[in-house]
């Protein structure tokens, strides 16, 4: 014998795939959470990304200005040290005048420039996907190594 079951028909049909609708929106909420904090989070978190990477090229950039000009730093630098030397009295600065230091500090820092942009760059999340230079990189190819691969030696 045959098994009948009864379906509901018009307005009982209606309400039981409503009250179904509602179950799986419910399960949906819960499992994705409030849509507007959600938003706000993915907004967040690319709000910092672009703040990240715009400091980023910023200081790397400043950087490579600065090394490319530190010999020019060096020489007319110390020609504006020694007037200044000259000019406050035999004194390195004064409380309106800073002239030598901020001289000294920038040529302090392009002679670091190179290698504070290398580690700038290296230690910059998310560098390895941005490098266009590919041939300096090393592959390692371990992890695409299958282990239960019979050995062909």
């Amino acid at each position: 014998m045959a098994k009948i079951y009864e379906f509901p028909l018009g307005a009982e049909r209606s309400k039981l795939k409503n009250e179904i609708i509602q179950e799986r929106k419910k399960r949906l909420r819960e499992k994705n959470g409030n849509p507007v904090i959600r938003h706000a989070k993915w907004f967040w978190f690319y709000l910092r990304l672009a703040t990240a990477g715009a400091l980023h090229l910023v200081s790397v950039i400043t950087l490579a200005v600065l090394g490319a000009f530190s010999t020019a730093i060096f020489w007319i630098g110390g020609l504006m040290c020694v007037v200044t030397w000259f000019h406050l009295e035999h004194q390195f600065w004064t409380p309106q005048n800073f002239t030598i230091p901020v001289i000294v500090t920038l040529w302090g820092l392009s002679l670091f420039a190179t290698p504070l942009m290398e580690l700038l760059n290296k230690k910059m999340r998310g560098y390895r996907d941005w490098e266009t230079d590919r041939k300096s990189t090393r592959l390692n190819s371990s992890h695409l190594k299958l282990s239960r691969m019979p050995s062909s030696a």
